[in-house]
């Protein structure tokens, strides 16, 4: 079997697993050591979605010929997540404000009404 990070090889022995989803944990288990998090996967060609991949893993792992892993640093994840957290932030800052001031323009002061005949 062939099996490529980001089209790098990575040398597991599949003998020594029994289904295709073991040898995935230890891949799993060797990227978190490096600090990365596994974001795709295909296996022979196929795109594993997280629906999918139960069936994909009790597969018997030298039935498979090739598995591409796609992994990104998990450090750079968690600064894309905190980026769009505070784009969404300042979007709702932005819309609270406007909101704000729309509400303060449509409120009535002291001297509506005090010229109208009573």
């Amino acid at each position: 079997m062939r099996i490529t990070v980001n089209g790098a090889p990575l040398a597991l022995d599949e003998k020594e697993r029994g289904t295709l989803g073991e040898l995935l944990a230890e891949a799993d288990d060797i990227l978190d050591r490096a600090g990365a998090v596994i974001v795709s996967l295909k296996v022979d060609g196929e795109e594993v979605d997280a629906e999918g991949y139960a069936g994909f893993a009790e597969r018997r792992a030298a039935s498979v010929g090739s598995v591409e892993i796609r992994a990104e640093n998990a450090t750079a994840i968690r600064v894309r997540a905190l980026e769009t957290l505070l784009e969404l932030l300042a979007i709702a800052k932005r819309t609270a404000e406007d909101t704000a001031a729309e509400d303060t323009a449509a409120e009535p002061t002291a001297n509506d009404g005090a010229d109208a005949p009573g």
